[in-house]
């Protein structure tokens, strides 16, 4: 597993290479609350063009994620989101909490 946090203007960029299971959850939320206390964030932004596998640890991280943004007032995103992620994510019933776009961000 592999984690990439950046920033573009309002928004924290989140990249995950690999597994996004309790490893990955755990450093994000440690990566997430680090940069959310201390920077104005609007928006975060998940990049799944790289997610292997996605598991429950997984899908309660961007839940997470994505009440703090709404106390915030702001937004979480899902890019590049393809099979067999998409369908986990439906399934869950993220597609009516947040936006989750398709493969290529379409």
């Amino acid at each position: 597993m592999c984690l990439w946090v950046g920033r573009e203007k309002d928004a924290l960029l989140v990249a995950i290479d690999g597994d996004f299971d309790l490893a990955a959850a755990q450093a994000l939320r440690r990566m997430t609350a680090e940069t959310l206390a201390r920077e104005r964030v609007r928006k975060i932004v998940f990049d799944f063009s790289r997610v292997r596998f996605l598991d429950s640890s997984g899908l309660g991280a961007i839940l997470g994620r994505q009440r703090e943004m709404a106390e915030r007032g702001g937004e979480v995103v899902l890019i590049h989101v393809g099979e067999p992620a998409r369908g986990i994510l439906r399934m869950a019933g993220f597609g009516q909490l947040l936006r989750i776009e398709e493969e290529g961000g379409n």
